[in-house]
């Protein structure tokens, strides 16, 4: 009689076993899931989703051609050594050019959630 209860206590022991260990795998997804929801959350919430250079454009330019490409109105801010120029305060014709160092620029494109270009950024390599 004594292998009966012996049984029992073994089968009590693996059924636990499995269910906790289901317990254990269900709240590690649910984390593993609010953690992905709460970075969702969190890039929604940024105005600026990535930054980075595209190939579709060449990612250097001379001081010559960035001055060239900077004599008409701009449509979105630049910025340029840490110079922040405004589309809303830009006049090409009264800008001081000297401003602008001599060099070679890396071109930096920002964008907006949506995917618009928000902002390019010049920085002297």
């Amino acid at each position: 009689m004594s292998a009966i209860p012996e049984y029992f206590e073994v089968a009590l022991a693996g059924v636990l076993t499995v269910a906790f260990s289901s317990i254990a795998l269900a709240c590690n997804s649910n984390t593993g899931n609010a953690v992905v929801e709460l970075n969702k959350i969190e890039e929604a919430s940024n105005l600026v989703v990535y930054e980075g250079k595209s190939s579709f454009y060449d990612t250097t330019v001379t001081r010559q051609e960035l001055v060239s490409s900077m004599m008409h109105d701009i449509e979105y801010p630049v910025v340029i050594e840490g110079m922040y120029i405004s589309p809303d305060n830009y006049n090409y014709i009264n800008f001081d050019y000297t401003q602008i160092p001599d060099g070679i620029y890396e071109v930096t494109y920002v964008y907006e959630t949506d995917g618009s270009l928000s902002l390019m950024r010049y920085d002297r390599i």
